[in-house]
């Protein structure tokens, strides 16, 4: 430390002096830390995002796929029987969604057309169909007007508000209407991944102040997702104009989006 003790200025004379180890340092961290984000499946674009990385003091999560695994099953059909008649069964309704969800890319779209499917019913091609982004799938089927999506997208089928199906945590439910009446809902299950709850505690102990979940489902979804892991800022029934909007209002930065 010199005869000062200050070690500060004992440092900045082995900089002057020496200063190529610390030039090659610098760039071989950055390197060794990138390459080591690649064997994690992480892409990192450039040194100066790893720098940001650790000032950051807000996260952002979607959803879908990034807290969760992003591979929903199919568990429950159910009929509204008293609104629309006794005549829809409930692989009727599965079948009418899953014609419609068919001409859909979207991952819960593919988990109804692969729940039809197993329980062995037949899709009809539909007569025509529309998809309205992150909101559901409007279908003419064997005659019928069939609506599949998000409550509030059917609720504008139906013309009335819709009792909301009853769901337990994890839980997400798209709902049917049938020529302008409620159908029934379709409840699907998407389990939390099994290490999100450890990484969120990682990043808090990295320094990480704020989590924010961002995703397209209804609230009472989102809720309980963000309760299991702890998660105090939720922001549901994004489109992803929202998400968007969602991350610039956040205060505390520099902010992490993970997900899309």
């Amino acid at each position: 430390m010199g005869f000062s003790g200050d070690p500060v200025r004992f440092a900045e004379v082995l900089v002057v002096a020496t200063p190529c180890p610390l030039i090659i340092a610098a760039p071989v961290a950055f390197m060794a830390g990138m390459s080591r984000s690649a064997r994690g499946g992480a892409i990192v674009k450039s040194s100066a995002t790893l720098e940001k990385f650790h000032r950051a003091r807000s996260i952002a999560f979607d959803k879908t796929g990034t807290l969760t695994y992003g591979q929903p099953s199919l568990t429950a059909v159910r009929t509204t029987l008293a609104q629309f008649g006794a005549g829809m069964s409930e692989n009727r309704l599965l079948q009418l969604a899953a014609s419609a969800e068919q001409t859909s890319a979207h991952t819960l779209a593919a988990a109804v057309t692969r729940g039809a499917k197993d329980r062995g019913i037949s899709l009809i091609t539909p007569e025509k169909s529309e998809e309205s982004t992150a909101n559901g799938v409007i279908s003419v089927i064997d005659g019928h007007d069939v609506w599949v999506g998000k409550r509030s997208f059917t609720e504008e089928k139906v013309g009335k508000p819709l009792t909301r199906t009853e769901l337990v945590p994890g839980e997400l439910a798209i709902y049917v209407a049938v020529d302008r009446q409620h159908a029934g809902a379709l409840v699907l299950k998407d389990e939390v991944r099994e290490n999100s709850g450890s990484t969120l505690e990682v990043l808090k102990h990295h320094g990480i102040e704020h989590f924010t979940m961002l995703t397209g489902d209804d609230q009472a979804t989102a809720k309980h997702v963000a309760a299991e892991l702890g998660i105090d800022r939720v922001q549901a029934n994004c489109l992803p104009a929202d998400k968007v909007a969602a991350v610039h209002g956040i205060k505390e930065r520099p902010v992490i989006m993970v997900g899309d």
